[in-house]
């Protein structure tokens, strides 16, 4: 998408009277070393691993909190770094 079209549909859901929020934007790093193509497959898509969904639950909570006591201020940009090991220990630790 194109960054002009984006900035129309942020100037739209941000127009007086309305009440919308702008979800933060995510990005998504990896970290360590990179894992092969059979754990890419056991270990499926970021968005499943237990690190990712801990990560963004923790920045989101701490954007809510920020909106909380700065109302009418655009979420901050969510960053999550992904590690291979540090996955598979959090779900050894889980029982997954």
């Amino acid at each position: 998408m194109r960054v002009a079209n984006r900035i129309k549909q942020i100037e739209k859901k941000l127009r007086p009277g309305r009440e919308s929020r702008v979800a933060a934007p995510v990005f998504v790093t990896q970290i360590g070393r990179k894992p092969t193509a059979e754990e890419e497959q056991k270990l499926g898509p970021h968005k499943t691993w237990f690190t990712y969904r801990q990560q963004l639950q923790a920045q989101e909570k701490a954007n809510s909190e920020h909106l909380k006591d700065n109302p009418g201020c655009l979420p901050g940009t969510i960053e999550i770094e992904l590690d291979v090991d540090k996955e598979y220990q959090a779900r050894l630790s889980n029982g997954n």
